[in-house]
């Protein structure tokens, strides 16, 4: 009895398993890379 009880649904991803197991989620770090514009004008904000 592992963690994979579940036939299909469990292996979905959508439910809740390992992170490598949702291949759908977003990284965080693919976001900030083209956003550099971005954290360069709050620096000067701060």
């Amino acid at each position: 009895m592992t963690n994979t009880q579940a036939p299909r649904q469990a292996d979905d991803g959508k439910h809740g398993g390992a992170p490598s197991d949702k291949p759908w989620t977003p990284d965080p770090q693919p976001a900030p890379s083209p956003d550099g514009t971005r954290p360069q004008k709050y620096f000067p904000q701060s």
